[in-house]
């Protein structure tokens, strides 16, 4: 990959992987001097294969993989007392519209879910309900999304269901009450973003920003 202005170049990988472990390294050329840097540590990271529409979906519309993907995750951040998720249709005269669901006195904006694997099949559920602008914080801390998300007969298939460190998760956020829609929404539109995967973290603080819908990765001169 040729140098880029700026102090960092980005690789984008196109070629498909299969499920499995990966490892990556880098090395810097100069081809002027001839002059190479040192090979640097590998970093691994692990392939789970995923397509949403072979996914069960738990307490959430059933039709969610047909709706339009018009949004994408901007940026998820672990902390030890919560994990927030942002999106590009969060905020801003395009976000998206505010309904007000069966029984609700105030409004709602979207329902931020999660997608998990268990015995090798993916379960997706959209749990927390976020009216327009509450705070981000508001999702519950990462090491307790088994008795907080996950707590009752609802999530039958997944109920209790915490997932360990460096587990692979996708996060997604969906227009409107998407919470115990098995059957339907109480939306405006059936709208949703991509489901953005990451490395789960429950104790420790991290922080993972995308563009496009696709995980950043850079590599520093």
């Amino acid at each position: 990959m040729p140098e880029q202005g700026g102090p960092s170049t980005t690789i984008t990988v196109s070629t498909p992987l299969a499920a499995g472990q990966y490892f990556w390294r880098v090395q810097a050329f100069d081809n002027a001097s001839t002059v190479s840097s040192p090979v640097s540590t590998f970093s691994a990271f692990t392939y789970t294969p995923f397509s949403l529409s072979q996914a069960t979906m738990v307490n959430s519309p059933f039709d969610f993989a047909n709706w339009g993907e018009t949004a994408k995750i901007t940026n998820i951040t672990f902390t030890n007392n919560y994990f927030a998720v942002d999106f590009d249709r969060r905020l801003g005269p395009n976000r998206w519209p505010d309904v007000q669901p069966a029984g609700w006195d105030g409004t709602l904006e979207y329902t931020l879910g999660m997608c998990v694997n268990k015995n090798d099949h993916w379960y997706c559920s959209a749990v927390v309900q976020f009216w327009h602008e509450r705070e981000l914080s508001a999702s519950a801390p990462p090491s307790h999304v088994g008795f907080e998300w996950f707590y009752d007969g609802r999530w039958a298939p997944i109920i209790g269901y915490q997932p360990q460190d460096g587990e692979t998760v996708g996060i997604f956020v969906c227009a409107g009450n998407c919470r115990d829609q098995p059957a339907g929404t109480d939306s405006r539109v059936k709208e949703r973003s991509n489901v953005a995967f990451v490395p789960w973290v429950n104790h420790e603080d991290a922080v993972y920003t995308f563009s496009n819908g696709s995980r950043v990765l850079n590599f520093k001169r």
